[in-house]
């Protein structure tokens, strides 16, 4: 019987080699030569293409990360994966506990939550 995670990365290994195929097979095209009567494209320079295809997408990734995780590290959170969830909160509740609440007055009054008579 194979384990787990020996299925987990034949899994894997057989996705990122169907992925590289498909892409390589995919990119043929683009190796072309350009047809009869159009112009030659301009060259891109490697500093340029790494610029775009590096740099931008991790600027943009960063920027999103500390928008995602700087409040709640600021307000001093854990946000580790797998960490113990905060407590129960009541928002916009009293800031009493329950029992402090006020009782009704008398048999009009609508304070002390629901009450039911007979």
């Amino acid at each position: 019987m194979i384990s787990p995670q020996r299925r987990r990365a034949a899994t894997v290994s057989l996705g990122i080699a169907f992925f590289a195929g498909a892409s390589l097979a995919l990119a043929g095209p683009a190796g072309a030569s350009v047809p009869t009567g159009w112009p030659e494209p301009p060259s891109v320079e490697t500093w340029h293409a790494l610029l775009i295809f590096a740099v931008v997408p991790l600027s943009i990734t960063l920027i999103l990360l500390v928008l995602l995780y700087g409040p709640a590290l600021a307000r001093g959170e854990n946000v580790v994966p797998g960490s113990p969830s905060a407590e129960d909160e009541w928002i916009g509740g009293p800031r009493r506990a329950s029992h402090e609440l006020a009782a009704p007055d008398d048999a009009d009054s609508q304070a002390g939550g629901a009450g039911g008579t007979w």
